[in-house]
């Protein structure tokens, strides 16, 4: 959805341009509307860095899976989630 407003931006954008002649395109106009632009982009992107929440602070480490219990270690750095399994759920996964 973005790229076809974006892609429509351009064509509407050069069928403005295209009916001035060369000597006559409003370079203020353009150099205004650029600017403006960049600042309610800047503004809207600034806006959804503030409105981003952090993570939840305790996370289940016990979760029910298959009716069995089934143990989440999170490592130290966050980049990784590792999934502890009791032999007998780990017997009813096929090895592939």
């Amino acid at each position: 959805m973005a790229g076809l407003a974006l892609s429509a931006a351009f064509v509407g954008g050069g069928m403005w341009c295209l009916r001035y002649r060369t000597g006559q395109i409003p370079k203020k106009k353009l150099l205004a509307i650029a600017a403006v632009l960049m600042l309610l982009l800047g503004g809207w992107t600034m806006s959804g860095f503030v409105e981003a929440k952090s993570p939840p602070s305790q996370l289940p480490t016990v979760v029910l899976l298959d009716g069995v219990e089934v143990r989440v270690c999170f490592v130290p750095q966050g980049d990784e989630v590792q999934l502890v399994l009791p032999p007998e759920l780990a017997a009813k996964i096929d090895p592939r």
